[in-house]
């Protein structure tokens, strides 16, 4: 069904009212939608590793045509994915501080990044140590 851009905008806004203002929740994945431009499986299949803060740009990995792109973050959704990082990142310490928060990987990657399956990702912040 095809719809007109305003329409689509006005659905986007009231949505992100509704979460944010009535039910007082952050919609990370609907923010990427918007403030980003990511479709909706590409934001569901977000890893952090394809994130940069730092040059504000998300690498989009086998979208649409089973292609990789690069798409700029807007700033809302660079505030949004810093708030989702922050937390994701005290969660994934706390999970570490109970003997969990990793996750078994074949030999041959343990092999040749020791640490890995408890690291997700040192360029971002995400350290086993912190």
């Amino acid at each position: 069904m095809r719809i007109a851009a305003v329409t689509h905008n006005q659905a986007s806004s009231a949505l992100l009212f509704l979460y944010r203002a009535v039910q007082r929740t952050e919609r990370v994945v609907a923010t990427l939608l918007d403030g980003a431009g990511l479709r909706l499986l590409e934001a569901l299949r977000l890893r952090v590793k394809d994130v940069d803060l730092e040059r504000r740009d998300i690498t989009v990995r086998s979208g649409k045509s089973d292609r990789d792109r690069v798409t700029m973050l807007a700033e809302p959704a660079l505030a949004a994915l810093r708030r989702q990082l922050e937390r994701v990142r005290t969660r994934h310490a706390r999970d570490l501080a109970r003997a969990a928060g990793w996750v078994e990987l074949p030999p041959s990657v343990g092999r040749k990044s020791p640490g890995a399956g408890r690291d997700p990702c040192r360029r971002l912040g995400f350290t086993a140590q912190q």
